[in-house]
């Protein structure tokens, strides 16, 4: 049996698990491949506020395989954080085509576009 991360207060979808931060949620890969690493190693450092380093590491997951959607939306929030709110639009939008059922990266894209409102 696999040895899996449990954090309380976090959910897990589908193999991963979901990090609430300000109302949206980043994604930790389960599977324990090198481009999971890579992407939760990113998470880390996107949750302890290193935002360009979190944003080089999932760029590098993407150049690696861009079909894994967890990475689009970290990337949307990363984005959004850093106030280049067309790139989020952007990895938001990847993210909900890529997995159209995950509640989650709806409720980023929603809390996203509500945003904008404001």
């Amino acid at each position: 049996m696999k040895n899996r991360l449990y954090i309380p207060g976090n959910k897990e979808y589908k193999g991963r698990y979901i990090f609430k931060k300000s109302k949206r949620y980043f994604v930790m890969m389960m599977g324990g491949s090198y481009l999971s690493d890579i992407n939760n190693r990113a998470v880390d450092l996107a949750l302890k506020g290193r935002l360009k380093e979190a944003e080089v590491l999932f760029k590098e997951v993407l150049s690696e395989n861009p079909n894994i959607d967890a990475v689009y939306n970290n990337l949307g929030i990363i984005y959004e954080i850093s106030g280049c709110r067309e790139k989020a639009f952007d990895m938001y939008s990847k993210a909900c085509i890529k997995d159209s059922d995950n509640s989650y990266f709806k409720r980023n894209f929603l809390f996203f576009a509500d945003d904008r409102k404001e």
